[in-house]
């Protein structure tokens, strides 16, 4: 059976020679496929002055696409590429009629096929053509909470598309978070299990319809089966969700021991795993119909509680006198504190951050002694919107405690406490942002930042408090599932 054609063609459009192919000829997997064209009037080309292109086309059904290639001429004996001085303009032809520039084409509701047409400067040439759906209300779907709009196919296939302007509007300035469009892609189904997905395997055969990405044999019943406030990330690896059933549902999980039905049989617990920390995790629930069991997923992140990073630093202080140091973080976040309340759930972190220089230098050109400094850090954070980092971007406040010590050369050391109050900010960089570092591939990775100040009104000791605080902006780099890079710049003013 004919896979295509293979055609030698001259640009007033006239065929030299054509052969047919099949699939067979083509190879399997093969980058580049050998095809003879049998005509004899192919050895007109040896003689020929005239430009000409290979083309070849290929049919599926009713879509076929033709290509061809740059002008070619023979020059003693071999096929070069024709570099004469007419070149042809582009042109963009859409059913026989030359296309506008940044134009929308609308379609007549008696035109049945559309034929796409461009042709490039150097001859280059493709054609495509295909046949036109036009769309009825019963194939367009809604969701107003993911503002998603999905077409409904002939084939059963839905394209999935934003219709709101002002997220793309936005879009620009928004942060770039790589975790939190990977849980905002995953397709749902509002009205079987809210905020999540509905999964089956693909079935070249079987499968009837395809609803955002979703392969079902059959259509799924109408279902009360939803979720009641599952969260999209967590630091667990196990939780329970809790969800609401029609009494007449019949709900099963991987284990017997992850589910637990109510006594009316109109709810249900479910303990979902979250295997691997630092991705997303899927789990599934079964729920049994006449025409068989639905298949159910719900994809959760699940974020690293605790990280600790160690880095070499460079410091300067206002001689600009240059020093070695090194520092080391240890971050913890809780998943909640003392209950699951809107105040304790994805709220409360402790951030312990150790400094120390490596060798002395001057704080000012006045000052009598070099100095080393050994400032460490222990934060209580508060974040004012719940979340799990690096998903939900927040601002939070926090208390700090400051344990500075001073190592003189001459006279004797000091130790001083410092209590602090701040505030930070914890998101993803803006697009902006990203796109510049994204402009060297090592740093095409998903992104986080840190920026936050504290101010110290209270200070523990003996000692007399000057104006002094602390800012830092600091930058994750996630490489690596359990890994990242960290790097920070610091502004210290202890008085």
């Amino acid at each position: 059976m004919s896979q295509g054609s293979l055609f030698v063609v001259r640009t007033n459009g006239s065929i030299i020679a054509e052969q047919d192919f099949t699939r067979a000829q083509t190879g399997k997997g093969e980058k580049y496929s050998r095809v003879s064209i049998q005509s004899s009037r192919i050895n007109r080309l040896n003689e020929a002055q005239f430009a000409f292109r290979l083309c070849a086309n290929t049919k599926q059904k009713a879509s076929k696409v033709m290509v061809c290639s740059n002008n070619m001429k023979m020059a003693q004996g071999k096929v070069v590429v024709d570099e004469s001085n007419e070149k042809p303009k582009v042109i963009v032809t859409f059913n026989g009629q030359k296309a506008p520039k940044n134009s929308q084409i609308s379609f007549a509701k008696s035109e049945s096929r559309f034929r796409l047409k461009v042709s490039f400067s150097t001859g280059f040439q493709v054609e495509l053509y295909d046949n036109i759906q036009h769309l009825t209300p019963e194939q367009i779907v809604i969701n107003p909470n993911t503002r998603r709009i999905g077409v409904i196919k002939r084939d059963g296939t839905i394209n999935v598309a934003e219709f709101t302007l002002k997220d793309q509007f936005y879009q620009f300035v928004k942060s770039d978070n790589y975790y939190e469009k990977k849980l905002l892609a995953q397709a749902s189904w509002q009205e079987t299990l809210e905020e999540t997905d509905l999964e089956f395997p693909y079935d070249k055969d079987a499968a009837s319809m395809e609803l955002y990405g979703i392969s079902l044999k059959s259509l799924l019943p109408k279902s009360n089966l939803q979720l009641i406030d599952a969260p999209t990330a967590t630091y667990r690896k196990e939780l329970v969700l809790t969800g609401k059933k029609a009494p007449d549902e019949q709900l099963a999980a991987r284990s017997p021991d992850d589910l637990r039905i109510s006594k009316k049989e109109d709810a249900f617990r479910w303990r979902y795993h979250a295997k691997s920390a630092g991705e997303l995790n899927k789990d599934l629930l079964s729920l049994k119909t006449d025409q068989g069991d639905f298949q159910f997923s719900k994809r959760i992140f699940r974020a690293h509680q605790t990280s600790v990073s160690a880095s070499a630093a460079v410091s300067t202080s206002v001689t600009l006198d240059v020093v070695p140091g090194y520092n080391v973080n240890l971050e913890h976040w809780f998943e909640e504190l003392w209950d699951n309340s809107r105040w304790s759930s994805q709220r409360w972190g402790l951030n312990l951050n150790l400094y120390e220089t490596a060798r002395g230098f001057k704080p000012t050109d006045d000052f009598a002694e070099k100095i080393s400094v050994n400032p460490t850090t222990l934060d209580l954070l508060f974040r004012l919107s719940p979340g799990v980092r690096p998903v939900a971007s927040s601002f939070g406040v926090g208390l700090r405690l400051l344990n500075f010590k001073l190592f003189r050369s001459i006279s004797s050391d000091l130790e001083t406490r410092f209590l602090g109050i701040g505030a930070f900010w914890h998101t993803a960089p803006q697009n902006i942002v990203d796109d510049i570092f994204n402009v060297v591939p090592f740093f095409r990775y998903p992104k986080w930042m840190e920026i936050s100040a504290f101010y110290y009104p209270l200070i523990i000791g003996n000692e007399t408090l000057g104006f002094s605080f602390s800012w830092q902006a600091k930058g994750k780099l996630f490489f690596a599932r359990q890994w990242y890079l960290d790097a920070s710049f610091n502004v210290n003013n202890i008085s």
